[in-house]
C-alpha cells in the first residue's frame, strides 16, 4: 500500500514509543518496548520475514494489509490537524481513522482486482 497508509504515519507520532515497538540505540542495538500501540509495526516486521510469504497473489489463501491507523490514533483524545482522512475539518482522530480505513479499501478495491474474492 502507498507509504501515506503505513511509514509515512510514523511522523505523525506524539510521543517518540508510540506505533513502535522498538528503538535502535546510537551502537545500533535494539532496544524493545511494551506500549500495545506497537502491535501494528511489530506484526508487520513479522510478516515481511515469514517463510509463508509470497509475492503471487493465485498462490496466496490470505492477505495481510498494513495500515499504521494507531499512529494517528494516539492519543485518542487528540484532534487531527494534519493529515485528513475527509474532510479538512478539526475533528477527534477517530473520525479520521475511519476515513483513513475508508480510503484504503477505496484504494484496494480500484487497485487489485483478486482484493475482493
Amino acid at each position: 500500500v502507498p507509504p501515506a497508509f503505513t511509514t509515512r504515519m510514523l511522523q505523525y507520532r506524539l510521543v517518540w514509543k508510540s506505533c513502535i515497538w522498538r528503538r535502535f540505540t546510537l551502537d545500533n542495538s535494539s532496544v524493545t518496548h511494551d506500549w500495545l500501540y506497537g502491535v501494528e509495526t511489530y506484526f508487520h516486521e513479522a510478516l515481511l520475514g515469514s517463510p509463508h510469504r509470497t509475492f503471487d497473489a493465485e498462490e496466496a489463501d490470505f492477505f495481510y494489509v498494513p495500515l499504521y491507523v494507531t499512529c494517528f490514533f494516539w492519543p485518542i483524545i487528540g484532534w487531527a490537524d494534519h493529515p485528513w482522512w475527509g474532510p479538512p475539518v478539526a475533528d477527534p482522530r477517530p473520525m479520521h481513522g475511519a476515513g483513513m480505513m475508508l480510503e484504503l479499501k477505496k484504494y484496494l478495491e480500484e487497485t487489485f482486482p483478486y482484493w475482493k474474492r
